[in-house]
């Protein structure tokens, strides 16, 4: 039976590093072949104030100079050793950047989590006590609207009332 299972596992982690490894090689060529500077997105508007020299000792840096497919093998090998490299926008590592952010993530998922279960059994213990009544009917019917509404659009609407009429959130 464990033999069963460690040959399931291995066979699910194999697939999953092949599944990893094909999408880096898709997103990496993509990003490649985009028609896009990744050196004039980097400058923007301050174009007219950096030289060919300053433009070529970015690329150098980035590693740009060098062929694709010496800058996949160095982005894979940092990425390997852990290094997921230093954010252009906040000037930190960027793995420092998504720990922040995660931590921040899993608490507001932890509260939603717990809201969201305290309103549904609560909800559904007074559905049942009032089965067939207008509150069952009322509850049957916010839950429906709600699995029915596509979350991108009730997360907008939530963004209107909350952030721009009421004032209460900032939007971005």
């Amino acid at each position: 039976m464990t033999c069963n299972l460690g040959a399931y596992l291995g066979l699910k982690l194999v697939r999953l590093a092949t599944l990893l490894a094909a999408v880096s090689i898709v997103s990496f060529t993509l990003v490649s072949l985009s028609p896009i500077d990744p050196v004039q997105a980097y400058i923007g508007s301050d174009v007219m104030r950096v030289g060919p020299e300053q433009r070529q000792s970015i690329s150098a840096y980035w590693g740009l100079d060098k062929p694709p497919a010496e800058q996949f093998a160095r982005w894979g090998s940092a990425l390997l050793r852990g290094d997921l490299g230093t954010s252009m926008i906040f000037r930190e590592p960027v793995a420092e950047v998504i720990g922040e952010r995660f931590l921040n993530s899993a608490a507001l998922m932890a509260i939603a989590w717990l809201l969201s279960g305290i309103t549904g059994f609560t909800a559904g213990v007074i559905a049942a006590m009032k089965k067939n009544s207008w509150m069952d009917r009322l509850i049957q019917w916010y839950c429906y609207t709600l699995a029915s509404t596509p979350t991108f659009w009730l997360g907008l609407l939530l963004l209107m009332f909350f952030s721009v009429w009421l004032g209460w959130f900032p939007i971005g």
